[in-house]
């Protein structure tokens, strides 16, 4: 029996949009999160290659090894958990990505209030898109379809 999954009239359009595999980086040490990452990406319908690191100093040093730093942005989007093994957190990635390439999306996600964040952060002009956990899956959806779906940078 050949079975062939039914898409949406969303993902038959943005399907027809978006022709290249997206890119999307994720740094996490919770490993139980890549199912739920990975598989909410794939109702979106689009191509996409991801690496899963639970470390930012190891995808720090992989960036920066690459053949095209500063010629190009290595992802579409990353994914970075706050607090991590390692010297370097995600605010630290986060500040790196934001200054190397400010058009590069980059979700920060955190069980920590939005206030203690801020606080984190301290004064900046410009702020990551924040999602804090635990998160219900349709907010993790619409957080991600607005970067990979309708996010051209």
């Amino acid at each position: 029996m050949n079975v062939k999954k039914q898409l949406s009239s969303d993902q038959v359009f943005y399907r027809h949009l978006i022709s290249e595999k997206k890119k999307i980086a994720f740094v996490e040490d919770d490993m139980g999160l890549e199912q739920i990452m990975c598989s909410t990406i794939s109702t979106f319908g689009i191509p996409f290659d991801w690496e899963w690191f639970t470390s930012a100093e190891v995808l720090l040093k992989k960036v920066q090894e690459s053949k095209c730093f500063l010629s190009e942005k290595p992802y579409d989007l990353v994914v970075l958990d706050i607090f991590l093994n390692g010297n370097v957190t995600g605010i630290d990635l986060w500040n790196f990505f934001n200054s190397v390439y400010p058009k590069m999306p980059v979700l920060l996600m955190s069980s920590l209030s939005l206030h203690k964040i801020f606080e984190f952060l301290g004064k900046k002009q410009t702020y990551p898109c924040f999602l804090q956990k635990p998160f219900r899956i349709k907010d993790l959806k619409s957080i991600l379809g607005s970067y990979l779906l309708y996010n051209p940078a």
